[in-house]
């Protein structure tokens, strides 16, 4: 990817084509489960067949489950340095809230020059860590209302 995000949109696509993404990740998911790995097949007179690595079927099926759902795709390169402004846009926060993680080392970053750099790593990093805190939270809230300790 040259050190540059992808992104692609997949809401212009017509409703028979968002129609075909679902069935299509569907079978693709399927495949991947049953057999644990997947060729392609091209068209054409020739139809030749290529095997591929593990990761990309399970890519694509990703791919068409964000199609099928109007989602936007982003493929990052994990150890591609970003600017505070890109990072804020990934994590969907503000520039200055983003800061404040930065200086509270909630999220690594280092200086090139007198601009801060944050690898792509670090902020999938901090996404996990987050949804990993929210799933605890929740599971303690659950636990809770099991145990009769918390009444709304």
């Amino acid at each position: 990817m040259n050190g540059h995000e992808q992104s692609h949109s997949f809401s212009i696509l017509s409703p028979e084509m968002l129609r075909r993404a679902q069935e299509n990740s569907e079978i693709l998911k399927q495949h991947i489960n049953d057999n644990g790995a997947a060729s392609l097949k091209l068209g054409g007179v020739e139809g030749k067949e290529i095997a591929l690595p593990d990761s990309i079927p399970r890519l694509v099926c990703e791919a068409l489950v964000c199609a099928a759902t109007g989602k936007r795709l982003r493929l990052v390169e994990e150890d591609e340095e970003i600017s505070p402004e890109k990072a804020a846009e990934f994590l969907q926060v503000s520039r200055p809230y983003l800061v404040k993680l930065l200086d509270g080392g909630e999220i690594p970053f280092h200086y090139v020059g007198t601009h801060r750099r944050i690898t792509m790593s670090d902020l999938i990093e901090y996404e996990r860590r987050k949804i990993r805190s929210k799933e605890a939270l929740q599971r303690m809230v659950e636990v809770s209302e099991e145990m009769g300790l918390y009444d709304d």
